[in-house]
């Protein structure tokens, strides 16, 4: 039943604080980015080894390079066990032109989405320590691989 030899059941609880349409689209995406890979999504927190949630957060920023103002984006997708630990966060961090994202995210939403899923991922491969290789035994030196 280990989550080092099993597939982990992960509860997404969805994206928050973005303009637009970004919470739903970002959700949606996530949604089926996340599906190609080991790890499933569920429907509740019950149940789950982990839980998912995103926060957007948008401040103004200075004028870009050529006077157009713009603004700073904070994408966090956290990622909890089921005992409210917090396994990491997957942090997208983007200047953007100002105003931009206040409607329709479309590619930029799936784009986003498949990054953070590969990172959500690998925090839950770390955490569940499916990436650990064994120590070497006490006073036997790595096997040696033969040359090619």
């Amino acid at each position: 039943h280990s989550l080092k030899h099993r597939a982990a059941r992960v509860y997404f609880s969805g994206v928050s604080g973005a303009p637009g349409d970004g919470n739903t689209a970002l959700a949606q995406a996530f949604a089926a980015s996340f599906r190609d890979g080991a790890d499933t999504i569920q429907n509740s927190a019950e149940n789950a080894d982990f839980t998912v949630t995103c926060t957007v957060r948008i401040t103004d920023g200075p004028a870009g390079t050529t006077g157009h103002p713009q603004q700073h984006i904070e994408i966090v997708w956290r990622v909890q066990d089921k005992a409210g630990k917090e396994a990491g966060a997957a942090t997208q961090l983007h200047d953007i032109a100002a105003h931009s994202l206040d409607g329709y995210w479309g590619d930029v939403a799936v784009a986003a989405a498949q990054e953070a899923a590969g990172g959500v991922r690998q925090i839950i491969r770390r955490y569940s320590g499916r990436d650990n290789t064994p120590l070497p035994t006490a006073g036997k030196p790595p096997a040696a691989t033969p040359p090619a």
